[in-house]
């Protein structure tokens, strides 16, 4: 969680943190409601989007997320 300080500048750090927390709420209330319904509908499409969301969010995080202690500088 505290990475999130380290992706912005010092006076935008506030807003960061608030958006950080916020999506971190939203998607911790909505996931296991989606979760259910996926369950409803049978496993193998809850094991199927589970992992394509994993697959998502590997990807993104090799290729779109830069380590910003190794990038030089904070936009």
């Amino acid at each position: 969680m505290l990475v999130v300080m380290e992706f912005s500048a010092p006076e935008k750090r506030p807003t960061y943190a608030g958006l950080a927390n916020t999506t971190v709420g939203v998607i911790s209330m909505i996931g296991p409601l989606i979760g259910a319904w996926l369950a409803i509908a049978g496993y193998d499409w809850l094991f199927a989007v589970s992992a394509f969301v994993s697959l998502l969010a590997l990807a993104a995080l090799h290729w779109w997320v830069k380590e910003p202690r190794f990038a030089g500088t904070v936009e």
